[in-house]
Parts: structure tokens; sequence; C-alpha cells
């Protein structure tokens, strides 16, 4: 099934070089009973395909994905796992502009 909700909240932290920001994407958990986990899913132009992932178990509904500070484009999106390995059709795409 779908996610009905992708958000993104963004911190920049600079110290010392490189400067740091994190993105929190979060989502509503689904009903689905057969939800396995998640599946975050990053580029650096919107739409697929999504050249990073990072997946997470079914209890977790936000994730904090770090990237250096740059310019341009972050974009998100999510997919539900099922316990048998298959994933849901993407989220609802967030993406992200820094100038």
């Amino acid at each position: 099934g779908n996610i009905a909700t992708a958000s993104v909240g963004i911190t920049v932290g600079c110290s010392s070089p490189p400067c740091m920001r994190t993105f929190r994407i979060s989502w509503d958990p689904a009903t689905h009973p057969d939800a396995a986990g998640y599946c975050v899913y990053h580029s650096v132009k919107p739409g697929p395909p999504y050249p990073d992932s990072h997946c997470v178990g079914n209890n977790t509904t936000a994730y904090n994905w770090t990237l250096p500070v740059v310019i341009g484009t972050d974009s998100f999106a999510i997919k539900m796992v099922g316990i048998d390995g298959a994933e849901s059709d993407f989220s609802e795409e967030v993406t992200v502009v820094s100038f």
C-alpha cells in the first residue's frame, strides 16, 4: 500500500569543516498487517531513480539522513517493505532546495 504522508525537517551544524546538515524524514506508519519496515530513498535530483537508500524496521517512522552542506537539490521518498521483501510504490516525493 501507499504511505500517506512524508515530511522533512532540516538541521544544519558547522562547528568545523566540513559543515553537515541533517534531514529528518518522517512518515505515517503503514496499516498493512504484513509491513516489515521502510526504505528511505535519496537523490540529488527530483524523481527516481534514487541511488541512495537506508532501510529501517516497522517500529520506526523517522530517519535522520546526514549529508555535507552543499548548494543544490535533495529529494526523498519512502517505500513500505513487506515481510516477503516486496516494496510498495514510492511515497509522494519531498524535495528540498538549498542555496
